[in-house]
């Protein structure tokens, strides 16, 4: 038997409305019937969405059997980040943006016990004067002063907001910003990239970056009044990398985590949102813990995840990129470049490995 009403925490509720539907599972934990402890409650708030029995027997079984947790190795991306590269730019270091990033840098890495490491990029300014050639001397001799000023201004920068880096942690090279950050990144093996949000950091940028370096890329802006983290999946990938990399940042950094999945297109039809639902529920238990999963019926995903984000007021919003050609790179935007350029708070793009 399956029930379908209106309840409180740990139900099933639902929502409709003209291309806004949303079936939100307040809690991913099981319900018993009273008088049946193997049985499970799934309620669904008014107007009841319409699920055939095959359903219903779905969702009973979606809420009384809790699977066990995926294996860690499901994910493309580390879940535990053992070096984190913050990259600022030059010129930059005094901004507000950049130091409250830092800090933030600086925080993950002792959260997640890693390693730090802090990278500014300056503009390559070699040039070799054919007609004079002893000012291209000149020329190396001043971008040398000026890479050791940077340095030391560096160091300094990092003793007030990271205080405990060697000098083997601080680096500073010459070169385009995110080219640097990708060799760097590489030579390290880092596992987190963290960049400021500010000019010359675009959203198509930080998609390449984190496909490049097969790391995830946090785009760190100040911190918000709530400290929940709002993972976007499209649960087209069986292992659920997006996922597994929030539950992993929600358990460390001790922040609810809610599930976003939006449904929509010419094959989603009325019961299309309670299907995903309860297929979004079944995930949700895997990971061992409670978690919040709210399923949007919208034209265009960015808003249902933008508006979830809004809503709760989240800290950080994690999506997950996929490789692309060089083509789509020039073409489209993908969803995690729009929502880099669109959110108003820190987001965490994690790149996703093709299926072997």
């Amino acid at each position: 038997m399956c029930i379908f009403s209106t309840g409180g925490p740990g139900i099933l509720k639902g929502r409709t409305g003209a291309l806004s539907t949303r079936v939100i599972v307040s809690r991913a934990r099981v319900c018993p019937v009273e008088g049946s402890p193997r049985r499970g409650v799934c309620r669904v708030g008014p107007p009841p969405f319409s699920l055939s029995s095959l359903e219903g027997v779905l969702a009973m079984r979606a809420l009384s059997a809790v699977r066990p947790p995926l294996a860690p190795e499901a994910s493309g991306a580390p879940l535990s980040p053992s070096r984190v590269l913050f990259v600022c730019q030059s010129g930059g270091q005094e901004s507000s943006v950049q130091r409250d990033a830092l800090r933030r840098a600086h925080a993950l890495s002792r959260a997640f016990g890693g390693e730090l490491f802090v990278l500014r990029v300056l503009p390559d300014s070699a040039r070799h004067d054919v007609l004079l050639p002893h000012l291209s001397l000149l020329h190396a001799m001043n971008d040398l002063t000026r890479t050791k000023r940077a340095l030391d201004e560096t160091h300094a920068q990092c003793e007030s907001l990271a205080p405990g880096l060697s000098s083997e942690q601080v680096l500073v090279r010459r070169g385009a910003h995110l080219h640097e950050a990708y060799r760097v990144a590489s030579e390290l093996k880092a596992s987190l990239i963290v960049v400021p949000r500010q000019r010359g950091v675009s959203g198509r940028d930080v998609a390449w970056l984190a496909s490049m370096a097969d790391a995830p890329v946090l785009v760190a802006r100040p911190s918000t009044r709530g400290d929940s983290i709002v993972a976007a999946t499209d649960m087209r990938d069986p292992r659920y990398p997006v996922l597994h990399q929030a539950a992993a940042w929600s358990q460390r950094l001790e922040a609810p985590l809610v599930c976003v999945h939006n449904t929509a297109g010419a094959t989603a039809g009325p019961a299309t949102p309670a299907r995903s639902a309860i297929d979004l529920l079944q995930v949700a238990l895997r990971f061992g813990r409670d978690a919040e999963s709210i399923v949007a019926r919208r034209a265009d995903p960015l808003e249902a995840i933008l508006g979830e984000a809004r809503t709760r007021e989240a800290d950080l919003v994690v999506v997950g990129v996929r490789p692309r050609t060089w083509l789509d790179i020039f073409s489209a935007q993908s969803l995690a470049s729009r929502l880099v350029d669109r959110a108003r708070r820190s987001v965490l793009v994690t790149p996703i490995r093709a299926v072997a």
